[in-house]
C-alpha cells in the first residue's frame, strides 16, 4: 500500500472525526491545532486499526505517533511491515 492510498484513508477518518475540509490540512500540520483531543485521537486509533486491518502496538499507542498526517502514515506503515494484523482466529 503506498503513502498516498494510507494519507488518503487517514484525511477521510479526520473529516469524519473533526467535520473539517481535508483539504487544508497538510501532512507535517499538528493535528491537535484542528481539533484533534484526547477523545478523537482514540477514535482515529481504532477506525484506523478496522480500515487497515491491524492493531497497533501497545509501545506505539503515544499520542507523538498520532500528532500529524507523517506520523500516521509512518505507524501505519510500521504496523503492515511488523505483522500487527487482526488475527480474526
Amino acid at each position: 500500500m503506498s503513502d498516498l492510498e494510507i494519507e488518503l484513508v487517514i484525511r477521510k477518518c479526520l473529516k469524519m472525526l473533526l467535520h473539517i475540509n481535508i483539504n487544508d490540512i497538510n501532512n507535517e500540520q499538528y493535528l491537535e491545532d484542528i481539533g484533534l483531543d484526547s477523545l478523537n485521537m482514540v477514535r482515529l486509533i481504532v477506525m484506523l486499526e478496522e480500515k487497515f486491518d491491524i492493531v497497533f502496538d501497545i509501545e506505539n499507542l503515544v499520542s507523538s505517533n498520532f500528532e500529524s498526517i507523517n506520523k500516521i502514515i509512518n505507524i501505519i506503515k510500521e504496523s503492515l511491515q511488523n505483522g500487527y494484523i487482526k488475527n480474526l482466529n
